[in-house]
């Protein structure tokens, strides 16, 4: 997994957390990842979201406005790993550019990266 420098994994009940600052939180966690699911339960929850910032069949990049603010969050079914899905540390709020950058760090997750 491309992560900025310094970032740590730390495993916890399902899967692991890879952080690197406030900015950088991510879960991999293990179960059966759907990005259909996720779609619709992100989309159900109407009083807060506002948009798919980007989609496809492996992922979602979406914006929340939640108290006057906006938050993203992000959710990857991850190819190489099959069972695993990759999101944002819930809890955490984080601009476009933080969840861009995990996004996209999701999609470079080689079945070697998951420490065992």
């Amino acid at each position: 997994m491309q992560a900025p420098e310094g970032a740590t994994s730390t495993p916890f009940e399902n899967g692991h957390r890879v952080k690197a600052g406030d900015g950088f939180q991510l879960d991999l966690t293990a179960g059966p990842p759907s990005v259909d699911v996720t779609r619709k339960d992100v989309q159900a929850n109407a009083s807060v979201f506002k948009r798919f910032v980007a989609e496809d069949p492996a992922g979602l990049l979406w914006e929340n406005l939640v108290e006057g603010k906006l938050q993203y969050h992000f959710y990857v079914a991850v190819s190489a790993l099959r069972g695993f899905a990759c999101e944002d540390t819930k809890g955490q709020t984080f601009t476009e550019a933080q969840a861009r950058l995990m996004y996209q760090s999701c999609r470079t997750i080689a079945p070697s990266a998951v420490p065992r």
